[in-house]
């Protein structure tokens, strides 16, 4: 049995546990029409089952790679979020009550509503009427803007976000392998991935970034591009506290000459920032404690977890032995996403950041602080372009890890209301990619990103 066999083993072992103690502590979930005590541990346990044995059976997989499909999924994507968008501001509501129903997607007060709540409060300076619960860096936008942001672009703003969004989805598929494309393809309609483009969550600027840092990164790199890039990383932190995880995406910095300084600078700011606004960040994060029993709510999270664990509705004192185990469990996790990076034989060095990239910023905004909506599942399609490598490699092991990790992230996607699914699946998944890409990022000593013609410039030749 290699490592990676018994971290494997060691992560669904306690998967078990897990589920053995929900159904032990039997916690009572408000919310069913019969009243009847429901934990979500019956689904949970049908399909985690499922995805720990079905890849055993799966010794080899051919997928056609067509190149008309990753087109179809992006205008999928745009055309289902644009109905979503323009029967409400049309006024066809009952249509609208439809196609919301219809995919499972949690419709808001208003078009676009989180896009449309902090513009309004970048518009008027962060004035308390209109607080989005963010750090302080959203209302410096006003100063940047010169003013110039309007509630009337709220519209403009939130399509321009679809285009984005589905665009991402064809460029993830035009740079994975085959294998990745099944999952690619449903999150285009998935419940989780619409609530994203139909909210504009401001989560969509963090999920783009990874993509776009690649796609400059494989052409050319130097000082000032990577200093742009930790700039940016530093003021998405500003604004939701937990991008700061992207800083990731930076760490092939200690091994170019001269990086350090910009690595060493953004590690600077960030502890700054962070002790400055402690007060601030620990506000915002306090109400996830009130977010912990949520009964068929698309949602995912350390906390939902946890509540089932200790057979209560409040969280206030110290649950340290569920929460415990949910370490191990991330741990180990994590140990057989390294150990699967480990088994590559590529020098495919984006794969790692993006899949560092996604798994660091979910972690943080979901384990970290405990709790968060159904469209932080985003975040873990950066995980494919990885997976998708196990076609590269002729190994039964490498083969299970993968589709093992694809189908939790399909359930994440699809399945948002079923969270304590959701929230087991969601954590296996980022553990895994953030041991995975970490793996990768380290090993990107000997495998620069740059091209030849820039080593010179880097200092790696």
């Amino acid at each position: 049995m290699t490592k990676m066999t018994r971290f494997a083993a060691l992560t669904w072992a306690v998967v078990l546990i897990v589920l053995a103690l929900v159904f032990h502590t039997g916690a009572v979930i408000t919310g069913r029409p019969d009243g009847l005590p429901d934990s979500g541990g019956r689904p949970a346990a049908f399909a985690l089952v499922i995805i720990a044995v079905l890849p055993l059976f799966i010794t080899e997989i051919r997928i056609r790679r067509l190149r008309w499909i990753p087109p179809i999924v992006g205008v999928v994507s745009f055309t289902l979020a644009f109905l979503l968008w323009f029967l409400v501001t049309a006024g066809k509501s009952a249509a609208a009550w439809s196609l919301y129903g219809g995919l499972q997607v949690l419709r808001a007060r208003e078009p676009f509503n989180d896009l449309a709540w902090v513009v309004r409060s970048i518009s008027c300076g962060g004035c308390t009427t209109q607080n989005t619960n963010y750090g302080p860096g959203i209302a410096w936008v006003n100063t940047w803007s010169f003013q110039t942001l309007h509630s009337w672009m709220t519209p403009f703003l939130g399509v321009a976000f679809l285009i984005a969004l589905s665009a991402s989805l064809i460029w993830l598929m035009n740079n994975s392998d085959s294998l990745a494309w099944p999952v690619l393809t449903i999150a285009g309609i998935s419940s989780s991935w619409l609530l994203l483009l139909d909210r504009g969550n401001l989560d969509a600027l963090v999920y783009l970034l990874p993509i776009g840092a690649v796609i400059v990164l494989r052409r050319r790199q130097n000082l000032w591009i990577w200093t742009a890039l930790a700039a940016l990383i530093w003021i998405l932190g500003t604004w939701k506290y937990y991008p700061f995880a992207l800083g990731i995406l930076l760490v092939p910095l200690i091994f170019i000459r001269r990086g350090w300084v910009v690595f060493s600078a953004y590690i600077a700011a960030t502890l700054g920032f962070l002790l400055c606004y402690r007060g601030s960040i620990l506000s915002s994060t306090k109400g996830n404690n009130n977010a912990t029993v949520i009964f068929d709510f698309p949602a995912t999270g350390r906390l939902p977890i946890v509540a089932r664990l200790v057979h209560t509705s409040s969280l206030n004192h110290f649950a340290l032995l569920p929460n415990l185990l949910l370490v191990i469990l991330a741990v180990a996790a994590g140990a057989w996403g390294w150990c699967f990076t480990r088994e590559l034989p590529t020098k495919q060095d984006f794969h790692f950041l993006l899949a560092g990239a996604g798994s660091s910023v979910f972690l943080v905004s979901t384990f970290v602080t405990g709790f968060g909506f159904a469209y932080k599942n985003a975040f873990l399609l950066l995980l494919l372009p990885l997976l998708g490598l196990a076609m590269r490699k002729r190994s039964h092991a490498v083969l299970y890890a993968s589709v093992a990790i694809m189908l939790l992230i399909a359930v994440s996607l699809v399945d948002a209301y079923s969270i304590l699914l959701v929230s087991l699946a969601g954590l296996i998944a980022s553990s895994f990619g953030c041991g995975a890409g970490l793996a990768g990022i380290l090993r990107m000593r000997t495998y620069p990103l740059a091209i030849e013609s820039d080593q010179r410039e880097l200092g790696l030749a």
